[in-house]
């Protein structure tokens, strides 16, 4: 049955597109529990499986960046949506409350955008492009600590930074859902993407370990990526045991 499947070029696994159908419906369900928990009638279930969906997008993201034709076309996609977004998120902030105080704060496209100019900054370096790169890497990095000192510095201009937080200059530290460490993670895993986790099953190429999804305590199950199914990246799930065991 393997050989046949190696043949043929079929694996057992999920397209990128699929990937993302199921994270937006986890999207979805974690957002109905965010918005409406207060009301005592939204299982804590959807919180716990809506979690997931963003590593799901994550990886989806890396995937997109890597193998898109026009990266710059890719970033203004998601940039464009997210200040239009934090845009919305500002005015609640500053005109519309709930009774009970809540506003939302997502802002995890705005972090996207954050980790994609910092991997372009990551990839320019690495064709010695020093300029653009390190500036790439840099900035979005210190921005938060220069909006904070001019808060600090000119109390007057608080509202300013915090329009330009929601909507084109997105501070990382700043972001609830996502942020520094999300971003952290995202470059963990681009940097390490061609780090092979085990056996090469055909021409499969796995995702580094970080993306593992584990399960049981006796088995693990690594992930692996493969491109030779009518030019589609498809996600499998190889089961083995865990060393010693």
């Amino acid at each position: 049955m393997e050989n046949t499947m190696q043949k043929t070029g079929l694996r057992r696994g999920l397209t990128t597109a699929q990937l993302k159908w199921i994270a937006l419906v986890l999207m979805v369900l974690d957002h109905i529990h965010y918005f409406f928990e207060f009301t005592g009638k939204i299982p804590e279930w959807f919180s716990m499986l809506g979690r997931l969906s963003a590593p799901l997008f994550l990886f989806c993201l890396l995937e997109g960046f890597q193998h898109t034709r026009n990266r710059k076309k890719y970033f203004l996609r998601i940039y464009v949506i997210a200040v239009g977004m934090g845009l919305l998120q500002y005015i609640f902030i500053c005109f519309v409350r709930r009774p009970d105080g809540f506003v939302p704060q997502n802002q995890m496209l705005a972090t996207f955008s954050i980790l994609l100019v910092i991997l372009q900054g990551i990839d320019w370096c690495k064709q010695k492009k020093w300029g653009r790169g390190l500036s790439a890497i840099v900035l979005p990095l210190i921005w938060p600590f220069v909006g904070m000192g001019l808060i600090q510095a000119v109390p007057s201009a608080a509202n300013a930074v915090l329009l330009l937080h929601y909507t084109l200059l997105p501070m990382h530290s700043a972001i609830i859902d996502g942020g520094t460490y999300f971003i952290l993670e995202g470059i963990l895993l681009y940097l390490f993407r061609k780090r092979r986790t085990g056996p090469d099953f055909g021409r499969g190429i796995p995702v580094p370990s970080y993306a593992r999804s584990y399960g049981g305590n006796a088995d693990h199950y690594d992930v692996w990526l493969d491109e030779r199914f009518r030019g589609n990246t498809y996600v499998s799930l190889q089961r083995t045991k865990r060393e010693g065991e």
